[in-house]
């Protein structure tokens, strides 16, 4: 017979125990514990409403996974879904991953109450908590299947729910090459973590998980996107329009997104929904789109959009009426070649060792003005024009100038400025450092009126938002800019002569007028 104590404990739900635990577990280690194993522990709240978004299984026997479980909130979020709203389920078995020693009996502890507290509504709960690193385990599920020699035998999944961890993987990380199939460049574990929970999946098996927005455009998760969503369909898609909100209690400031996806590949609308964080995520707004308006297959990219509210919707729509590109202008991005530790040797401070031409970093660039010298610790406004330079050096032709990066608290994402030609320094050529990118014509003179156009429209709020519907990092790639659709060729030399003969014009007044924007945008 249980006493009143047991009672009482299983009364309590199992992710706000799970939550308990993990504030528990936060006390006892260092922020830089957590940070080096990528640990953000996922809110009760937010957990129950990713379990909340589960399709309740009509199978008795459902089989659970958590590969990186932390304290397991999300497990026991799933549990107490399926115990609500799945009165066919009689038995859940729960697989979870959790390599960290230190947090491994919080994880158990969890689990066991999860467990006690089913029983207690005739619902079985098995559970096991393997301490092996996930992706090592079952990264060889990628490799296609003639070449998966001693590759374990996956359990078919029917629910997985995941925070994954975050963070950047060395080239040279075992765990990159054996997930190469969805690597190009630099890999985060998180997405290899998803990537093999989706190859897990059982055909209609569900997929639930809090991830960056980083994923969704850019180079360096293009394969990941096309494995991932070659896979699974994406159901329903939460926006958090607050970066701080959804990992608060960690200090986290990142872009987060919550997705639910099944296993196969139907064109069914998708949910999007959208709420400031956690705490307003009852009152969350939604809306239901076409999937090609979400994810676009239409390109090698693969590239997910995500615009927030009717405005941004208008945006997405605009730009894709538009048909002019880089490439159909005969326009080139290109990156900086000057790499600064590859030559140092050469970069001065002044003039003395001439000839010197100017060396451009991504604080000379400022949103329509290049400011240089500046000079700042360890960036030297010049380099030497010599032999050994002369492959990263450019003719000092008209061009606009891009950052590669913005800082997380800019307003805008794309910072970028006309350089028109002789620039800033009488030279036939000028360095451009590796954070920046620069547009230019490779067989012709750029006019000085597409330069300043095309800084102006670059500048712009139009395309701060637009680029902000499928960019959700810090960094501005050439391939997402080189995909980005742009007005007509005249309308961006209009513009460009505008803002030359009337320099304190209001730009964004000048794009209105000619590019003709829709009236909510400006609401």
């Amino acid at each position: 017979m249980m006493s009143s104590a047991q009672k009482k404990e299983v009364v309590e739900l199992p992710s706000a125990f799970a939550e308990k635990l993990g504030q528990q577990y936060a006390a006892s280690v260092s922020p830089t514990h957590k940070k080096e194993r990528g640990q953000f522990f996922t809110p009760a709240a937010i957990g129950q409403f990713m379990a909340s978004l589960l399709d309740a299984p009509t199978k008795p026997v459902v089989r659970v996974l958590d590969p990186g479980c932390g304290v397991a909130v999300l497990a026991c979020s799933v549990v107490e879904q399926l115990v609500a709203t799945a009165p066919m389920v009689k038995e859940i078995h729960v697989l979870a991953f959790e390599t960290d020693d230190a947090v491994l009996p919080y994880a158990v502890r969890a689990l066991e109450h999860a467990k006690a507290w089913a029983a207690n509504r005739g619902i079985v709960v098995r559970y096991e908590v393997d301490t092996a690193d996930f992706v090592a385990e079952y990264g060889r599920l990628l490799t296609p299947k003639p070449l998966q020699f001693g590759a374990p035998e996956a359990p078919a999944i029917d629910i997985v729910l995941t925070n994954p961890p975050y963070f950047k993987l060395n080239k040279d990380d075992a765990r990159v090459r054996l997930c190469a199939p969805v690597v190009d460049g630099q890999a985060n574990i998180y997405a290899l973590f998803l990537s093999i929970a989706a190859t897990m999946l059982a055909p209609s098996g569900q997929l639930v998980c809090i991830t960056p927005r980083s994923f969704s455009a850019g180079r360096y998760f293009r394969a990941f996107r096309r494995y991932f969503f070659g896979l699974l369909a994406p159901r329903h898609i939460h926006l958090f329009a607050s970066r701080r909100e959804a990992f608060e209690r960690d200090n986290v400031l990142q872009e987060t997104i919550i997705m639910r996806l099944e296993r196969g590949r139907d064109e069914a609308p998708v949910t999007v929904s959208e709420s400031a964080g956690s705490r307003d995520i009852a009152q969350r707004r939604i809306d239901r789109r076409p999937l090609r308006e979400v994810l676009d297959r239409t390109t090698t990219e693969w590239m997910l959009y995500l615009p927030a509210g009717e405005a941004e919707k208008e945006v997405v729509q605009l730009f894709r009426g538009w048909t002019g590109s880089l490439d159909a202008y005969g326009l080139r991005i290109s990156t900086g070649p000057v790499v600064a530790f590859r030559t140092r040797d050469y970069l001065r401070s002044d003039e003395v060792d001439a000839p010197v031409t100017a060396l451009l970093w991504l604080h000379n660039v400022c949103a329509m003005q290049v400011r240089w010298p500046d000079p700042r610790p360890g960036k030297e406004s010049y380099i030497q024009v010599r032999a050994e330079t002369q492959r990263v050096l450019q003719p000092n032709r008209t061009c606009v100038l891009l950052r590669r990066f913005s800082a997380k608290d800019d307003k805008s994402r794309l910072v970028a400025a006309p350089y028109l030609a002789p620039g800033v320094v009488e030279s036939e050529w000028v360095g451009f450092e590796n954070k920046l990118n620069y547009l230019y014509r490779p067989t012709s003179t750029m006019p000085d009126e597409e330069a300043v156009g095309l800084a102006v429209l670059l500048n712009s709020k139009l395309f701060d938002s637009y680029f902000r519907t499928f960019n959700g990092n810090t960094n501005v790639s050439a391939t997402e800019l080189r995909n980005m659709p742009l007005p007509p060729l005249t309308d961006i030399h209009a513009i460009g002569r505008e803002v030359l003969d009337n320099p304190t014009v209001d730009t964004e007044s000048v794009i209105t007028e000619i590019v003709g924007l829709p009236a909510i945008i400006h609401e």
